[in-house]
């Protein structure tokens, strides 16, 4: 870069001789012209190898930025079981959608029932016509409107690979779960049963062998809404564990009959 300057500024002392050498003359208007022309090629040039040092850092560090590192472009690698065995997410080869870590701790921290699960899961909805008992479940639309108890429904529940078939046993509180999967389609009688809808798949928090934890927590609040949770992981032996978990829910009844002043709505 340094010898390139210093040729152009050669150029520019060479027109400038020119012109002041034949200054006087016969050809003194020919002379000026070229010695002007020259002399603007040398200062163009100039301007352009300023830009270029100029600009040159700036594309260094736009190159450098785009460097890939191998970490913010990770994409973290979700393992499901859709399939009744261990596979990529990718791999699946039907639309599914997992929530486990960080999303499905958020949704279960509240002491909530099931029905919370459609706020988080695409083409999933979740009704009940008995507060959080007897809920139903539509995937893409397709469920079933009858609130009987012994009503089939098209959406399957399965919680740890058992079939929950009575709507009686789908109101529970997602709580100390591994993940949670919603498979969206048919799924034949992988699991069961025929679920020509899809299937809402519950995982258990797995004990894990060699450590040793745990955490309480309680909540409470309108209407003695309180919420106590608690988990405990110990080692038994070097190759098993123990684990167990408890919660309970407590709501004092808040809709008022205005007939016999009753009230009801409440949980234990």
């Amino acid at each position: 870069m340094i010898r390139w300057n210093e040729r152009v500024r050669g150029v520019g002392e060479y027109a400038r001789r020119i012109m002041h050498e034949r200054s006087e003359g016969f050809g003194m208007k020919t002379t000026n012209c070229l010695a002007r022309r020259l002399s603007l090629f040398s200062t163009s040039m100039l301007a352009a190898v300023a830009a270029t040092s100029i600009l040159m850092p700036a594309a260094v560090q736009a190159a450098g930025a785009g460097v890939d590192t191998g970490e913010s472009d990770t994409l973290a690698e979700v393992i499901v079981t859709a399939t009744r065995r261990e596979q990529n997410l990718n791999d699946v080869p039907f639309s599914a959608t997992a929530l486990s870590g960080e999303p499905l701790l958020t949704l279960g921290g509240a002491g909530d029932d099931i029905k919370q699960l459609a706020f988080k899961v695409p083409s999933l909805n979740i009704e009940s016509s008995n507060g959080r008992a007897f809920p139903r479940f539509y995937i893409r639309g397709y469920g079933n409107t009858d609130f009987h108890d012994f009503a089939s429904q098209p959406v399957g529940l399965v919680y740890d690979d058992i079939v929950q078939e009575n709507s009686a046993l789908k109101g529970f509180p997602i709580f100390d779960q591994a993940d949670v999967e919603v498979l969206r389609g048919p799924q034949g009688t992988l699991f069961g049963r025929n679920s020509p809808a899809g299937v809402v798949k519950l995982e258990s928090a797995k004990p894990v062998i060699g450590e040793t934890s745990g955490f309480v927590s309680l909540s409470d609040g309108t209407y003695n809404s309180a919420v106590v949770q608690g988990v405990v992981n110990l080692p038994v032996t070097d190759q098993s564990a123990f684990r167990l978990s408890i919660q309970g829910q407590h709501r004092d009844d808040w809709v008022k009959d205005p007939v016999n002043g009753a009230k009801y709505g409440g949980l234990q």
